[in-house]
């Protein structure tokens, strides 16, 4: 998978080397003027699905998902903070959100009181889009939520994303302040699987800090792995685990994360 967040144009070069990866059963997901030239007139890389028309009329608008991106989100619209791109879908090209016009843009014509205007009705054109390959974004999804830290953003591409790759990599039941890197060391051919759960905080006004470790218990991992181990362990402590090998996937659980764990698979 490869994604181009935003702002990625591109040149003959990059738009070779997309294609080729492409045609190889590459994975792609973009937004906004990701993908396009670079006067952002029109998009150039092959199998995108969809054709530029304009800059979106409204901002902001709204956005409403269709079935196969919807896990976690309501049946209602979600504001899009930020102005995105009204595109054509091509033939083949599947929708999976749509995006939805308030009444009006607020100037110093209309005003609402509110942070937006509220939603009138269906634009006619596509937020989200999905071919075999790519997967497109309408809006800077990736910047409005750096910017505006909605939920229902990270959901939308969260949900793209599986569509597009169905069998995790990792996975866990640790809450989303955890981090967990996945390591191969070639040498002695085994994994190694970092878990580390540090919060920092905006205490004062200049940097983040961490000033309390908040351990975790019972977390269940999960890493696909082409062969089964023989055997998982914590290190350094060389603690064994006990572990299962089900459908590609080995199974266990960390008893403890006491702000880092290393769990070694092989």
């Amino acid at each position: 998978m490869i994604l181009l967040p935003d702002i990625i144009p591109l040149d003959e070069s990059l738009k070779a080397k997309l294609e080729q990866y492409i045609g190889q059963g590459g994975k792609v997901i973009l937004s906004y003027q990701s993908g396009m030239d670079a006067s952002c007139s029109r998009f150039l890389l092959k199998g995108m699905g969809v054709e530029f028309v304009r800059p979106a009329a409204y901002s902001p608008d709204y956005v409403v998902a269709g079935e196969k991106v919807k896990e976690g989100l309501l049946d209602t619209e979600y504001v899009m903070y930020e102005q995105g791109l009204w595109v054509k879908p091509l033939p083949g090209t599947e929708s999976l959100a749509s995006i939805w016009n308030p009444y009006f843009n607020r100037s110093y014509e209309h005003f609402c009181s509110h942070r937006q205007t509220p939603v009138e009705k269906e634009s006619g054109y596509p937020a989200i889009t999905r071919t075999d390959s790519v997967v497109y974004f309408s809006h800077p999804i990736f910047g409005m939520y750096s910017n505006h830290g909605l939920r229902a953003y990270k959901l939308l591409f969260l949900n793209s994303l599986k569509l597009m790759l169905p069998e995790k990599l990792v996975e866990t039941d640790a809450p989303t302040t955890a981090q967990v890197y996945l390591n191969y060391q070639s040498g002695y051919g085994r994994y190694i699987v970092h878990i580390l759960h540090y919060i920092p905080e905006r205490r004062f006004n200049s940097v983040d800090t961490i000033e309390d470790v908040i351990p975790l218990y019972d977390v269940r991992l999960g890493i696909r792995l082409p062969e089964k181990p023989a055997g998982v362990s914590l290190q350094p402590s060389g603690k064994k685990l006990e572990f299962t090998y089900e459908d590609g996937t080995v199974h266990t659980v960390v008893p403890k994360v006491n702000g880092h764990e290393m769990v070694v698979i092989g």
